[in-house]
């Protein structure tokens, strides 16, 4: 199996931190959680974007999961969708 998605898994254009420039990108929020699988991956194309100098806010969640946003009665995840929300506002409304 791995050999039938290898092509797709070293594009770019799926995996965009494995591009050789990030400076085109457009401002970018990442979110990670601390129980998360990604979270390491989130942190690290946080970073790669920091230093291809796009604008680029991480958030980091550690009490919260993977998943957080199907927990409908989570206070945690009502605080991650005003965050979201409060970043769209400042940066895409102006």
């Amino acid at each position: 199996l791995s050999n039938q998605i290898e092509e797709y898994l070293r594009n770019p254009d799926i995996c965009p931190i494995l591009a050789n420039n990030l400076k085109d990108h457009c401002p970018t929020m990442i979110l990670t959680a601390g129980i998360d699988v990604l979270r390491d991956e989130g942190i690290q194309y946080a970073r790669r974007l920091n230093e291809d100098e796009v604008k680029v806010e991480l958030k980091h969640y550690e009490d919260a999961y993977h998943g957080i946003f199907n927990m409908y009665c989570s206070k945690k995840r009502e605080e991650i969708i005003n965050d979201i929300s409060n970043y769209l506002k400042n940066n895409l409304i102006n």
